[in-house]
């Protein structure tokens, strides 16, 4: 349990750290923004999910992630 509290610190260390960049408060010049807005949303989605998985524990991993993947993709397409 103590790697997953890690992880979780380190999504969300993660998620501050590109909210800077993400929001404008910092400019980059090296035209790297793009960068920073994909490790912001990966660590965002990854936290929810594991947040969610926590919370979900009657389901399997694999079940879970295909049934949120499934949602978001859905969502995608309108």
């Amino acid at each position: 349990m103590k790697t997953l509290a890690a992880v979780k610190q380190w999504l969300i260390t993660e998620i501050k750290t590109n909210d800077e960049v993400v929001n404008g408060t910092v400019v980059m010049s090296d035209n790297s923004y793009d960068i920073y807005v994909g490790r912001m949303e990966c660590a965002e989605m990854l936290l929810k999910l594991i947040e969610e998985g926590e919370v979900n524990d009657d389901i399997t991993e694999s079940d879970y992630v295909y049934r949120h993947w499934k949602k978001e993709r859905e969502s995608y397409e309108g």
